[in-house]
């Protein structure tokens, strides 16, 4: 298929098959077609299969690492974390947008990614994928507001719903996102705990919900597989997730749908979790890569073992719309 316009030989987006001459045409009977699909299959053939070994196996067997792709991350991440300081900078310590009691934060980087030409179509690309919302409130939130809507800085296209444009409306650290795209694939966001949120169940900055993690980690991974589908050459997403404020938390079940128990603290304060799965894997394998990735988390309250089950059932219900 063409990937642009050549005048009077060639047309964006059709495809075309080589015949005798030697010339390029577009197919123009069913046995071309066939004779093409065929091809395409054949070609794909093994990719398939592995595909399908992979599904039936549960397994995500490890990429390639892409050398200093995970410190160029991280430089990434620590640029973004320190621009969002900068905003909140002016802001009273306790203040909301200053997530007083710990925030999570995740960057994605595209690697293989050819980069989006201008902010413009950086842009477009992140709207594609803003199309799916899987939650009320979503990862790489684009607010109809002016105040809050994404907006330009440098070379990145960036968004502060923690900006204070109306001292009434109450919010909490949970709704207070700052997140930045930049051109060549690269996505970073922090927001605060919605744990924090809700005194009446648990006191603020003492507990995590035992799904919370699934979630938060899940939609910005499951953004970043279709914001991937607007690239080209992508060969893998590398991860990295923080989380803060844990110290002295438990685990806990907010909506008291499980037998949980407040025996299980955390007496590490930040975890750093990494991972560098494949857009295939992660639309094909997800539970597992999720497993992998957040099973560090978990582990740091008390040595808890979180189940297969826990992921599987959360993000069908991710996914399927259910929150």
């Amino acid at each position: 298929m063409s990937k642009r316009d050549c005048r009077d030989v060639i047309a964006q987006n059709r495809v075309y098959i080589r015949k005798p001459g030697p010339r390029g045409e577009e197919p123009q009977t069913g046995e071309e077609w066939r004779a093409l699909l065929r091809r395409c299959v054949q070609n794909g053939r093994e990719d398939m299969l592995d595909s399908i070994r992979a599904i039936v196996s549960a397994r995500v067997e490890p990429v390639s690492h892409v050398p200093n792709a995970a410190a160029e991350l991280h430089g990434y991440a620590e640029g973004a974390r320190r621009r969002w300081q900068e905003l909140v900078a002016d802001l009273p310590e306790n203040d909301e947008s200053r997530f007083p009691h710990g925030y999570y934060e995740m960057a994605f980087k595209l690697i293989g990614a050819e980069p989006a030409p201008t902010l413009v179509e950086l842009r477009n690309r992140l709207q594609v994928a803003q199309r799916i919302r899987l939650t009320g409130w979503t990862t790489f939130l684009d607010m109809n507001r002016p105040e809050w809507a994404p907006y330009m800085h440098e070379d990145f296209i960036e968004a502060w719903v923690g900006r204070k444009v109306d001292r009434d409306w109450l919010r909490t650290s949970a709704h207070c996102d700052f997140w930045r795209a930049s051109r060549d694939g690269k996505l970073y966001t922090v927001r605060g705990y919605s744990e924090d949120g809700i005194p009446n169940k648990v006191p603020a900055g003492a507990a995590i919900d035992l799904t919370m993690p699934v979630w938060r980690v899940g939609e910005g991974l499951l953004f970043a597989s279709r914001f991937a589908d607007t690239f080209e050459g992508v060969e893998s997403i590398a991860i990295e997730c923080t989380f803060t404020g844990l110290k002295d938390r438990y685990l806990t079940s907010v909506d008291g749908m499980r037998a949980m128990f407040g025996d299980r603290h955390s007496r590490t304060d930040t975890v750093t979790l990494v991972g560098q799965p494949t857009v295939q894997q992660v639309q094909d394998n997800l539970t597992e890569v999720m497993q992998a990735l957040l099973s560090p988390l978990y582990e740091r309250f008390d040595f808890f073992e979180a189940p297969f089950e826990l992921f599987d059932t959360e993000l069908n219900k991710l996914r399927g719309g259910r929150f």
